[in-house]
């Protein structure tokens, strides 16, 4: 066959075999193309199917229905839980102690939220139960908005919630711990310095009623302390022999009347200025001025340059009462003064005294029924 055939030959096979070819492509081609959308479409399916299948699953949607009741809970609470503050020692008071009780008075509340969640994903533990629940509501894929209103601004989930409640209740308790704990330095110094005071007075027997009010607030906050109960049962006990003191002091003492030779005309004058002084019978809490006694002759408080007299002093001793010492221990407190005349050169030995007085040492009690009616 001449080589101008043969070649012909060739091309007409090559060009056969490239149709053949690609019309067995192109029906491969059409096939895929064909069969593609429906599977993608069967696999849009499945998942859609599944999708509805996990949100219409009773677990998933009793975990949402739980979860909304937490956080409508934790919502009307959440300033309380955040005011606490365990590491932070704050100064024991009533009102401190009860925004404490307020805060624990809502417990039953959270931890009847909690524990529905806590028994159905938890084993019912509290401890970093928030843990579990976190991994079942990412296993159920639960997001924030299922459970959240519409609207509701907040800076965390569920997770948030949950951990927040938990370590309140935890804290609270820390809290009120500490709390008593911070207070027994002060108080066991106090009652050791009152344990060593020489002259017995109403101030110590009031600062023994504060030490032992305010051991008795410490231990509202919590009553296991130890060392707050031993100095309580101290405290009693010290109150309750300075008490007894106190009442063998006022038996014994007198009042101690007008001294000889004085210029016991004065009383009254003296009498009348203290009853009418803010500082005296004026105070507005009860306290009363009972009787003055004179008790000696003028005395020269203050001089010029020269030595000269320009201001005398009488000696007077005043009886007063309050309602507590009138009422706990039938008695008058006595105060030594010294009223201060007019100055001038020469000095009058006379009133008014409106230059006020000089207060002296003494501080003694004396029972009410030695005191003069004046």
């Amino acid at each position: 066959m001449p080589a101008q055939a043969q070649l012909g030959n060739l091309r007409d096979r090559a060009r056969r075999a490239v149709e053949n070819v690609t019309g067995r492509d192109d029906a491969r081609s059409g096939r895929r193309l064909s069969d593609g959308p429906s599977q993608l479409e069967a696999s849009r399916a499945r998942e859609a199917a599944e999708r509805a299948a996990l949100e219409a699953s009773p677990e998933r949607q009793e975990a949402i229905a739980l979860a909304r009741e937490l956080m409508t809970v934790f919502f009307a609470h959440r300033d309380q839980l955040r005011d606490l503050d365990a590491g932070y020692v704050r100064e024991l008071s009533e009102e401190d102690l009860a925004r404490i009780e307020a805060l624990e008075a809502t417990f039953p509340t959270l931890q009847a939220a909690m524990l529905p969640l806590a028994e159905r994903w938890s084993d019912g533990e509290y401890d970093e139960f928030w843990l579990n629940v976190e991994q079942a509501f990412r296993r159920m894929e639960i997001e924030d908005a299922d459970y959240m209103e519409v609207g509701a601004t907040f800076e965390g989930d569920l997770d948030w919630a949950l951990r927040t409640m938990t370590e309140a209740i935890a804290d609270a308790a820390t809290y009120r711990r500490e709390q008593a704990a911070g207070e027994v330095g002060t108080l066991r110094f106090q009652l050791e310095t009152l344990r060593n005071e020489d002259d017995l007075d109403d101030y110590d027997l009031e600062w023994a009623a504060r030490i032992r009010d305010q051991t008795d607030l410490a231990l509202r906050y919590d009553p296991s302390n130890a060392d707050l109960n031993e100095m309580r049962a101290e405290t009693i006990e010290l109150v309750a022999e300075m008490e007894s003191a106190f009442r063998d002091q006022i038996a014994t003492n007198r009042w101690p009347g007008h001294a000889g030779g004085a210029p016991t005309q004065h009383a009254r004058a003296v009498l009348d200025y203290l009853r009418g002084d803010d500082r005296w019978g004026q105070r507005g809490d009860g306290y009363e001025v009972l009787a003055v006694a004179v008790r000696g002759d003028w005395r020269p408080v203050k001089h010029n340059l020269l030595g000269q007299v320009i201001q005398w002093g009488l000696p007077v001793v005043v009886a007063t009462t309050k309602p507590s010492w009138r009422d706990d221990f039938g008695a008058a407190q006595l105060y030594e003064l010294t009223m201060l005349a007019p100055e001038g050169l020469p000095a009058p030995q006379r009133p008014p005294f409106d230059a006020g007085y000089h207060v002296g040492l003494s501080n003694q009690f004396v029972a009410l029924d030695r005191i003069p009616n004046q």
